[in-house]
C-alpha cells in the first residue's frame, strides 16, 4: 500500500480520537437500555473495473473506515429517530480518489390527541458518483455528489377508515466534476392523496402529484450555453396496500402523469409509471422481496409512496427495474441474502441530444454473522454487467469486500 501523506495520517488520527470518544461515552452507560446507538465499522473490498470501462480497466482495493450512530426515541405521542454514518475511503494505488463519505436522516413522527398525525424528516449525503454513466463521457477523477432533502406529511383520520394526507417535498443534488454539473438538479413536489380501507387490511388510495424541477447548469446542445433548463410534471397516483395474508403482502403504484420540459423535448413523456412490490415468508427462516419499478428520470417520489426506489439521473427518460432478494436465516447468528436485478434505461445525451440506452444486470450474495449483540462481520460479492449498444461501451465489473462492525446499542 501506498505512503500515506502526512495530512491523512492526521484525519485518520481524528477520526480514531472521536471514535475512542464516544466508546468511552458510549460504554459508561451499556447497563442501561438506551434508545441509541453507536459504533464504527471497517471494510476492505476489491473491485476489478473501478471506472466501469470495456479497454484499459483499473482495479484497486479499498479501506473504508465509519462511525455510525442513531436514536429512536419515543417521547410521549411523538418519536424523535435519526442516523448518521460518516466515512474515510482510502484507496490502495489511486489516491487522487481518497474521499469521505456521510449520510444523515433526522425526523419527527407526530401525533395530537384527536385524529391528525404526520412527520418531517430531513436527509443530506455525500458519496461518489458513477465514473461512467450513460449520458454523459466518462471520467477517471474524483466527482463526490451531494444530496440534501427535506418532506413532511400531515395525515387526518388515522385509525378510521378513511385517511387524508397532504404533502410536500424538495431535493437538491450537486457534482463537483465540472464535467457533470449539468446533472445538477432542484426538485419541489406538492402531493395530495386519499386512502380507504374497505375490509380488513386492504388500504386502497388516489392522489395527485405535482413537480418542479430544474437543471441550474444545464448547457444547450447547440450553442454550449450553460442556461437552467425547468421541467414540470403532474400525475395521478393509485396505490394499494394489500396483506393477502401473514406471510404475503403486496405494495402497488400506479401513476398516470406527463413530463414537459422548458425547451429539452426529447425527454417529455407521457404514459404510465410505478411500482410494485412482493414480500414472501415461505418459512420462519426465509424471506423473499422481489419488486418492479418504471419510472421517468427524476420521477421516482421524493415522498412516501410505496414501492418508492431513489430517482435517476438527470439523462434519464424511462427505466424500468426488476429485482429480487432472498435472505435466508442459515443458523440464529447465521444470515445470507441472494439478489438479481435486470434494469434497462434509456437516456437523453445532455450534450448532444441524441437518445441512447442501456441494459445492467446485477447479481449479489452475501454473508453476516451477528457474533453478539454489538459484533457483526460479514462478506459479500457483487457482479455487473452492462450490455454494449449504440452509444454504450458495455462492461463487466466485480466487487469482493468484508467488514467488521462493533455497535452499542
Amino acid at each position: 500500500m501506498s505512503n500515506m501523506s502526512t495530512h491523512e495520517c492526521k484525519r485518520i488520527a481524528r477520526l480514531s480520537a472521536v471514535g475512542a470518544a464516544l466508546g468511552v461515552f458510549a460504554l459508561q452507560a451499556l447497563a442501561q437500555s438506551q434508545p441509541w446507538y453507536i459504533g464504527a465499522q471497517q471494510r476492505f473490498e476489491h473491485q476489478t473495473n473501478v471506472f466501469g470501462t470495456s479497454a484499459g480497466q483499473v482495479s484497486d482495493t479499498v479501506s473504508s473506515t465509519s462511525l455510525l450512530a442513531g436514536i429512536d426515541q419515543t417521547i410521549g405521542r411523538q418519536r424523535l429517530f435519526g442516523s448518521v454514518v460518516a466515512g474515510a475511503n482510502r484507496y490502495q494505488n489511486r489516491s487522487d480518489l481518497n474521499h469521505d463519505t456521510y449520510s444523515l436522516r433526522l425526523g419527527v413522527d407526530w401525533e395530537t390527541a384527536g385524529r391528525l398525525s404526520g412527520n418531517v424528516t430531513a436527509d443530506a449525503s455525500q458519496s461518489m458518483a458513477d465514473f461512467n454513466p450513460i449520458g454523459l463521457a466518462g471520467t477517471t477523477t474524483n466527482n463526490a455528489t451531494r444530496t440534501n432533502g427535506l418532506s413532511g406529511v400531515v395525515r387526518v383520520g388515522v385509525v378510521t377508515r378513511l385517511t387524508a394526507e397532504v404533502g410536500g417535498a424538495t431535493r437538491r443534488t450537486r457534482f463537483d466534476n465540472a464535467a457533470y454539473q449539468i446533472r445538477n438538479v432542484n426538485i419541489d413536489e406538492l402531493y395530495g392523496a386519499v386512502k380507504y380501507r374497505p375490509a380488513g387490511s386492504l388500504v386502497l388510495g388516489v392522489g395527485l402529484r405535482t413537480t418542479r424541477g430544474e437543471y441550474p447548469n444545464f448547457r444547450l446542445p447547440a450553442t454550449g450555453v450553460y442556461t437552467p433548463e425547468g421541467f414540470d410534471r403532474n400525475n395521478v397516483d393509485l396505490t394499494a396496500a394489500w396483506p393477502i395474508s401473514g406471510a404475503s403482502r403486496v405494495d402497488a403504484r400506479l401513476s398516470f402523469g406527463r413530463d414537459r420540459y422548458d425547451t429539452l423535448t426529447a425527454r417529455d413523456f407521457s404514459g404510465a409509471t410505478g411500482a410494485l412490490t412482493w414480500r414472501w415468508q415461505p418459512s420462519g427462516r426465509t424471506a423473499v422481496t422481489t419488486a418492479f419499478v418504471r419510472s421517468t428520470g427524476d420521477d421516482t417520489t421524493l415522498t412516501t409512496v410505496p414501492g418508492q426506489v431513489p430517482y435517476a439521473t438527470s439523462a434519464t427518460r424511462v427505466q424500468n427495474l426488476l429485482g429480487t432478494a432472498v435472505d435466508y436465516e442459515l443458523t440464529g447468528k447465521i444470515k445470507v441474502r441472494a439478489g438479481l436485478s435486470a434494469q434497462e434505461t434509456s437516456a437523453i445525451d445532455l450534450l448532444r441530444s441524441t437518445t441512447t440506452s442501456e441494459f445492467v444486470s446485477t447479481a449479489t450474495l452475501g454473508l453476516v454473522w451477528e457474533a453478539t449483540r454489538a459484533i457483526r462481520a460479514g462478506c459479500d460479492l457483487t457482479f455487473r454487467n452492462r450490455a454494449s449498444r449504440s452509444g454504450v461501451e458495455g462492461y463487466d465489473a466485480s466487487v469482493i469486500g468484508c467488514f467488521g462492525e462493533f455497535v452499542l446499542r
